[in-house]
């Protein structure tokens, strides 16, 4: 950003953008704008004439659609950069699009000049911004388990959707920490579900506008899933049952269940007995406490 002008101030939804030359009245053909998607930019690119008397100096002034020059105030001033020419007297600017626009159209009006501006580039510029067309928006959370346990048996999926993925452990040194990442489309508000077979599921409200997740402690003991035929999902007197129904068996053993193993050791044992009885009677509620 060049000390002349030395500052990006953010506003309205919607743009008129002003390529303008420092004191000199300029004029411009090719002018193009194009968008680069998976940055969020827009880049405009055009020939500048009389490079020469113009000090091979463009300036990009990007301010609310529907003002003049005379009009714009520093409130107004979204975008202000300055740049030197290319070869052919070409030039190139490129900025940051505000993710609110996303489904709206931008509209450009281009000039040339510096104190006085001519009359604009022919005809608008317009930018079209599909949210189909737009870079996708993630959501990223970390999850811990039982010491010893694994973390990348714990899934996170948007609910009510396929959309599903496994959490990857931090380090080899931490197997029992470890984050997710979804991926989704469009923006606004979505329902993740944390958890694996052991331990009580978490709902999280997820917003594209805060993808950080807060972090969860998933708690244990939830050895029979909901879905199995529990009446509550919660750790009850069926989780201990099914526990001791697999205690001391291991792995590949008659009656062992590996939702019973909740540290993953291979084994049913007094640490998964205790880490039930540390939740029993617990539910998901727990979590919002």
């Amino acid at each position: 950003m060049k000390s002349l002008f030395g500052k990006i101030i953010a506003g309205a939804m919607g743009f008129a953008a002003v390529v303008s030359m420092t004191a000199f009245a300029a004029t411009l053909t090719d002018v193009n704008v194009v968008t680069d998607k998976t940055e969020k930019s827009a880049i405009v690119t055009g020939t500048i004439n009389d490079l020469d008397a113009a000090n091979g100096q463009a300036t990009i002034l990007v301010v609310p659609a529907g003002k003049s020059l005379a009009e714009v105030a520093d409130a107004d001033i979204m975008h202000i950069d300055q740049t030197g020419v290319k070869d052919g007297n070409k030039f190139e600017f490129s900025f940051k699009l505000n993710p609110a626009l996303i489904g709206e159209t931008l509209v450009f009006d281009v000039y040339c000049g510096g104190t006085d501006v001519v009359a604009p580039y022919q005809g608008d510029r317009k930018i079209d911004l599909a949210e189909e067309d737009v870079k996708s928006f993630k959501l990223v959370g970390k999850v811990t388990v039982l010491e010893g346990a694994d973390v990348e048996k714990v899934t996170a999926q948007i609910k009510n959707t396929a959309n599903k993925v496994n959490a990857v452990a931090d380090s080899e040194e931490t197997p029992n920490v470890g984050t997710y990442t979804l991926t989704v489309n469009e923006v606004g508000s979505y329902t993740v579900v944390v958890g694996r077979d052991g331990y009580l599921y978490r709902e999280i409200s997820a917003n594209t506008s805060t993808p950080n997740l807060p972090d969860t402690e998933l708690l244990a003991g939830n050895v029979v899933a909901f879905a199995e035929g529990d009446s509550v999902d919660m750790v009850a007197m069926a989780d201990l049952s099914a526990l001791l129904n697999a205690y001391n068996k291991r792995v590949g053993t008659e009656g062992y269940n590996a939702a019973a193993d909740i540290d993953d050791n291979g084994m049913v044992v007094m640490a998964d007995l205790s880490a039930l009885l540390n939740n029993y009677n617990k539910t998901a509620a727990a979590y919002n406490n």
